[in-house]
């Protein structure tokens, strides 16, 4: 079926890198720390740029709390706070993307169609 997403767009660049920040520090941590973020929701990261591509970031065991995706070998956070895929990330298009102060961070959500406190 269509997997419904939620759409997080930030207005303030320096808030976004904060945010960018801390989501990607409690990947790197594991899924357990990323419990009060997802509410134990399986679901994967996009970084979506200006050019319309998303990168794909999700956890290997698909609920699994022991360890996520190696993001250290996927991506890195840049002097900006931004996150810039290697070129072996997974690219995914998003059709319906209106792209605001260059990306936006989607989480997609297999399980409901509401969430909450994304970040």
């Amino acid at each position: 079926g269509v997997q419904p997403e939620v759409r997080v767009c930030y207005s303030r660049l320096e808030e976004l890198q904060k945010q960018t920040r801390h989501v990607f520090r409690c990947l790197r941590k594991g899924l357990s720390s990323l419990e009060p973020i997802t509410r134990n929701v399986s679901c994967s990261f996009y970084i979506m740029y200006r050019d319309g591509v998303d990168r794909s970031f999700h956890p290997t065991g698909y609920g699994q709390a022991a360890r996520m995706y190696d993001l250290l070998a996927t991506a890195e956070i840049g002097d900006m706070g931004m996150l810039h895929a290697k070129e072996h990330a997974c690219l995914l298009k998003v059709k319906s993307a209106m792209l605001e102060d260059g990306f936006k961070l989607v989480k997609r959500n297999s399980a409901t169609t509401q969430v909450e406190n994304i970040l």
